[in-house]
């Protein structure tokens, strides 16, 4: 029996000692990144040997570079703005993909980019709290919450704290989108909102 690990839910043990004795007991346990891999393998008792890394993939001929959406541009009052935009489960147990930084780098960031815009597309749990710090740091004009978008509208960029691959990033790559990651570059705080590639975390787009 083979077990595919995608994500923080096989970062700690899971409640019930069934399930701790059920995961020590597969043949192979396959996961999406090696920080998985490892966590996984700390709590699990599963022989690294028997432990493997097979990271996310997609179509190359479905992503690509492209033009800004300008429907999608339109739809939310962006034309002519700068827009960094998010693609994320707004739950509140995955706060870790960096929205809260996001906000509170804009104010500095609209200081030097008078017309930027954030546009947050996803929906979850957080959401309303995250509505909610927007508009206490001052942000109302400037942050949109698209609510979930159609697939052929998606241009990605994440800002995960701890996630070192997903399928967003594999989809933001092969659309020559860089992926944000606190442990992949040393510039992670206000810079991923301007883009400057080798180091960067997000590109930013006059839409």
């Amino acid at each position: 029996m083979a077990l595919n690990l995608y994500g923080y839910e096989a970062w700690h043990p899971p409640s019930g000692g069934l399930n701790r004795r059920l995961a020590r007991g597969v043949d192979a346990a396959v996961a999406i990144t090696d920080v998985t891999r490892q966590r996984f393998l700390g709590w699990s008792g599963v022989p690294a040997a028997r432990s493997h890394v097979l990271p996310c993939a997609v179509d190359l001929s479905s992503y690509g570079p492209g033009p800004a959406p300008t429907e999608l541009a339109q739809r939310h009052g962006l034309a002519g703005r700068r827009v960094l935009m998010t693609l994320a489960r707004l739950s509140a147990d995955e706060r870790y993909k960096g929205i809260d930084e996001v906000l509170e780098a804009l104010p500095d960031l609209a200081r030097e980019i008078p017309n930027v815009s954030y546009l947050i597309c996803g929906d979850g749990s957080d959401r309303s709290r995250l509505e909610a710090k927007a508009v206490q740091l001052g942000l109302r004009d400037r942050v949109v919450f698209a609510g979930r978008i159609a697939e052929e509208a998606k241009r990605i960029t994440t800002g995960s704290r701890t996630r070192s691959s997903c399928r967003a990033g594999a989809k933001a790559s092969a659309s020559s989108i860089s992926k944000p990651s606190r442990a992949a570059s040393p510039c992670w705080r206000a810079p991923w909102t301007v883009a400057v590639k080798p180091c960067a975390t997000a590109r930013s787009e006059n839409w």
